[in-house]
């Protein structure tokens, strides 16, 4: 007999047009730490509506939709990111000036604004950017992480490395009491802000004026590391922050194809990917593996 929980949590999934079959690997785990999450998540939804007990559909208001989903893809997320269990005093890369904590600021922040713009949530300089059809939410990836690590040592950033994308920023760092995390949050909306204060063309397409912006988005951007590194050089004292993705926007090509967000495994272009809440998972078998070992 099914657990209720499991069947409120069906009929969220249900509603986000995720594919039943990926509903139901999601929903079969054991770890009992994951199981909790998803119950507190599937009385959410049945504070908001409980499913029907003939059809197992659920009326979610916008609001509860939008937690849903963001739980939903930050749960992928997290999970995407790795090779084995992710546990807070284990670090996922072997690279002491990184820890678990900064990982998952930089990983949420990016996936957060990927899904704003997927769903036709994200402001343009004028208006709203159009919906993206397949756009991908990234993993975490420890060779992107040292190559970042590479790029920001004192003074920092040497040649770029091919095939790969990188954001890079020195920004002051005034005394050790300043928040290395406030600096990584301001430094990550100023890139991302760009696209805003330029603006993006109706074809979604990339230029050198919003390259920051178009490196974070570019849709066919699966892995993303990054790294940073506390410098001085006389009486300053600075931070290097870098990101690094796997795939590079090429000039006047667009950043994503306008569509209706993905409602299906089909319609993700890497192969055994998943559709969870308008966003494509690359390597589902992995992703719902490691949910269950969180």
């Amino acid at each position: 007999m099914q657990n209720e929980s499991v069947i409120l949590l069906l009929c969220v999934f249900a509603s986000l047009d995720v594919s039943s079959t990926a509903a139901r690997r999601l929903a079969i785990g054991r770890n009992t730490s994951v199981r909790k999450k998803l119950a507190e998540l599937a009385r959410k939804a049945n504070a908001e509506r409980s499913c029907s007990n003939k059809s197992n559909n659920v009326a979610l208001s916008s609001s509860m939709k939008t937690f849903v989903e963001s739980f939903f893809v930050l749960i992928l997320g997290a999970a995407s990111t790795l090779e084995g269990k992710f546990q807070p005093k284990t670090p996922l890369c072997a690279n002491p000036l990184m820890n678990n904590n900064y990982r998952q600021v930089f990983l949420t922040f990016h996936n957060r604004k990927r899904l704003d713009v997927a769903l036709g949530r994200e402001p343009n300089s004028v208006g709203m950017l159009s919906l993206a059809r397949g756009m991908y939410l990234l993993s975490w990836n420890c060779d992107l992480e040292y190559k970042a690590q590479a790029a920001v040592a004192c003074p920092g950033f040497p040649p770029n490395f091919a095939n790969t994308a990188a954001n890079m920023k020195r920004s002051p760092y005034p005394d050790a009491s300043t928040s290395v995390t406030d600096i990584f949050y301001k430094i990550l909306e100023e890139w991302w802000g760009i696209g805003r204060t330029v603006g993006i063309d109706s074809n979604n397409a990339y230029h050198r004026s919003i390259a920051s912006f178009g490196k974070m988005v570019f849709s066919r951007a699966t892995k993303l590391g990054c790294a940073y590194q506390i410098c001085s050089s006389g009486d300053e004292r600075y931070i290097n922050v870098a990101c690094l993705y796997n795939a590079v926007p090429r000039e006047n090509e667009p950043l994503w194809i306008t569509g209706p967000p993905c409602t299906n495994d089909l319609e993700c272009t890497h192969p055994n990917s998943l559709c969870a809440g308008g966003m494509c998972v690359e390597g589902a078998t992995k992703v719902v593996y490691n949910v269950y070992n969180l």
